[in-house]
């Protein structure tokens, strides 16, 4: 009697399972019938077409994957997805475990989010149901990248021994703007409040990382004009249209003028912390608030200033309350402030404006 041998492989680790003879090494399976006949006679030939069953090496590459990518082996769970997907191409679970995979592989230098844009939408055509889940991985994807990036660059590194020049910073930066343009290319993406309270972290993420490295151009080389005041712009546009894709971050300072400030109060508007905070409801607004009210109010001086401060403001925050270097030039000394407030015993609790 000859040995039992796989005819698809070759391989003689061929193991009755049950009421099958399963190949182990390409999951081949044969009837006892049939592998009876494969003893005797030898290879049985086979005409028409034969469907090979793959379901489970799939499941144990599957596994494998998921076990990888636990243990933190991303090139190995990149493999495993590749070849699911060489067996069977609509597997959503390995498109999205290899999506997982480039995101977290990619480099300053190649971040790779073009790969994450196509294998994302290859998703929501296999299944519409995973638009939003995809469009929170584009933003999340470039809240992560940014976040890289504000590290890299606010960190303790010597910059000009990581960084070959600007144009990569600003490469990568705009790979992940590409993220947030796909996001807001989704159909959901309106309706989504997953997304829109992730596009929030994007805005603020953006905002860090362009600040960051338009403070290291200016280091690298002070006297280059052009190139900032170039790099300034671009980013202006670009806050801007993040704004209006998530307008909840936004803040306009055209509309504080005087018909707003007597709609929240006669000594409301707080213009320039509010331009700087993003809100006139945040705990440092609100510290801020209370500060104006108990202790300038409470002196014809403070009075005084208070009036000064309300003339002058609000031109202030029209003329430039959108800019990042305004919003940066006044963040540092309000935060200073604002400390020292609390450290007073200034609460930093919801509060009523007194008038």
């Amino acid at each position: 009697m000859k040995p039992l041998v796989c005819e698809m492989c070759g391989s003689n680790d061929v193991v009755k399972q049950e009421d099958l003879f399963v190949c182990q090494n390409c999951g081949t399976k044969y009837s006892v019938e049939a592998a009876r006949k494969m003893m005797i006679d030898g290879p049985v030939e086979v005409k028409g077409t034969v469907t090979i069953d793959e379901t489970q090496k799939i499941q144990t590459w599957m596994t494998f994957a998921k076990t990888a990518i636990k243990a933190g082996n991303l090139k190995e769970a990149y493999d495993y997805a590749n070849k699911i997907l060489e067996l069977s191409p609509k597997s959503i679970d390995a498109w999205l475990i290899r999506m997982n995979c480039i995101a977290k592989l990619g480099t300053l230098e190649n971040p790779r989010s073009s790969e994450i844009i196509t294998i994302g939408k290859n998703v929501i055509s296999l299944d519409r149901s995973k638009e939003e889940e995809i469009g929170v991985f584009f933003l999340d994807t470039g809240i992560q990248m940014l976040q890289s990036g504000f590290t890299l660059l606010s960190g303790d590194v010597d910059k000009d021994t990581v960084f070959h020049n600007t144009e990569v910073l600003d490469k990568y930066c705009d790979q992940a703007i590409s993220l947030e343009r796909a996001a807001a290319g989704l159909s959901v993406f309106r309706g989504s409040e997953a997304i829109q309270s992730k596009g929030e972290e994007f805005v603020a993420a953006y905002q860090d990382f362009t600040e960051c490295l338009l403070d290291y151009v200016h280091e690298l080389n002070p006297y280059d004009k052009e190139t900032i005041s170039d790099l300034s712009e671009k980013f202006e546009t670009v806050d801007r249209s993040l704004r209006k894709d998530f307008p909840s971050t936004s803040y306009d300072g055209e509309n504080l003028d005087e018909t707003t400030a007597q709609q929240e109060g006669k000594k409301s508007g707080c213009y320039v912390a509010t331009a700087v905070y993003g809100s006139y409801n945040c705990p440092e607004v609100w510290t801020l608030r209370r500060f104006r009210d108990n202790t300038l109010d409470a002196t014809w001086y403070g009075r005084a200033f208070i009036k000064t401060y309300y003339a002058i403001s609000p031109s202030l925050v029209r003329w430039f309350g959108k800019t990042n270097w305004f919003r940066r030039m006044c963040r540092g000394p309000l935060d200073k402030m604002v400390r020292s407030l609390q450290e007073k015993g200034v609460e930093s609790t919801p509060y009523q404006d007194k008038y």
